[in-house]
């Protein structure tokens, strides 16, 4: 049984890094940080919960052919 970071770090239940809520969605991108931010492969995310926004991975890529 994974716990509640190894499933958040897998990308499965992305969680708020605030209140560890998984009601999260993605954020709409505002303002030049979005921008730099987007170019390292991050995207924002806001908790639908506690309204915090933060950033994780793109997981939406496609992954590497074996």
């Amino acid at each position: 049984m994974q716990d509640a970071a190894t499933e958040s770090e897998s990308g499965k239940a992305p969680r708020c890094p605030v209140c560890g809520w998984t009601d999260v969605r993605r954020s709409m991108p505002k303002g030049f940080l979005d921008l730099l931010v987007r170019i390292v492969g991050l995207v924002p995310y806001r908790c639908r919960s506690c309204g915090q926004r933060f950033y994780r991975p793109q997981h939406d890529a496609p992954e590497p052919a074996k």
